[in-house]
């Protein structure tokens, strides 16, 4: 049963943006769906959604003493031992028409399915949709029983990676790999996703495919990402969209005048406000 969290508890003692007003990045905001960034929203057998939507996930099949683990860039990260570990949600792409996935994964040097999935539902993968990985070091996604694949060796086990999947119905559904566009499908592209119940991380429970990976992140937009807004992620970071913007280093009250300053028009001429 997954708990719905009313307030989230940061694992970042400093915090982090809970909306566009307060991010670094406003723009990385439209269409936001879901975020899980182990860095920013866990405790215990819960990873909580930080796009402030109270979509979490609840750990199963796991131990939360030692699957949560730290990833390449030394932040906090979950552990998945490719046999039946698995994050759900009652997040749902029931009949969406566009949307884009971008994870951030390091799929582990061995074990796991050959097809483990990275972000899927409680379906037979080609029976709604499925992001995973596949055979000779590649990508597969899926929607409905429509699949576009990155090419071989495209991406090597024990290397961490941002992966990016687009879809727009009826038009094109697209995979990057670490910001750049890798393979293109613009045939036979499904009208909507079908209907489903909860996302899954990690594996998908109904037909046992599970992945043996690292995992820092996972942000569903809700809208088709442009080639530039996807590299833009790929070069700020997972965590871009929840930085706090920087205050501004001056702040003038109505009516002070600063001392040695008569005419407070003009000081604030000075510093350009």
């Amino acid at each position: 049963m997954i708990e719905v969290i009313e307030s989230i508890d940061p694992s970042l003692s400093n915090g982090y943006a809970t909306g566009p007003g307060e991010s670094a990045y406003p723009g990385l905001w439209d269409g936001l769906g879901v975020a899980w960034l182990p860095a920013l929203g866990y405790q215990g057998g819960k990873l909580y959604d930080v796009s402030g939507f109270k979509k979490p996930g609840a750990l199963t099949n796991m131990d939360a003493a030692t699957d949560w683990t730290t990833d390449a860039d030394g932040k906090i990260a979950l552990d998945f031992d490719g046999s039946n570990d698995v994050v759900t949600s009652g997040y749902t792409l029931s009949g969406a028409t566009e949307f884009s996935i971008e994870v951030w994964v390091t799929q582990a040097i061995s074990g796991g399915s050959d097809d483990g999935g990275i972000l899927t539902c409680n379906l037979s993968y080609d029976d709604a949709f499925f992001l995973g990985f596949g055979v000779n070091d590649i990508t597969q996604f899926y929607v409905g029983t429509t699949v576009v694949r990155s090419p071989n060796d495209s991406f090597p086990r024990g290397v961490r990676h941002m992966l990016t999947a687009t879809y727009k119905a009826s038009d094109f559904m697209k995979i990057y790999i670490n910001g750049v566009l890798s393979v293109t499908l613009s045939t036979s592209v499904p009208a909507s996703v079908p209907s489903h119940t909860g996302v899954e991380i990690g594996n998908n429970l109904t037909i046992g495919l599970a992945s043996a990976m690292s995992f820092s992140s996972c942000i569903v937009t809700e809208r088709t990402l442009t080639d530039n807004e996807i590299l833009e992620r790929f070069t700020l970071g997972a965590d871009a969209p929840f930085r706090l913007a920087e205050p501004s280093p001056f702040f003038v009250p109505a009516g002070f005048v600063f001392p040695g300053f008569k005419n407070t028009a003009i000081f604030k001429h000075m510093i350009g406000r």
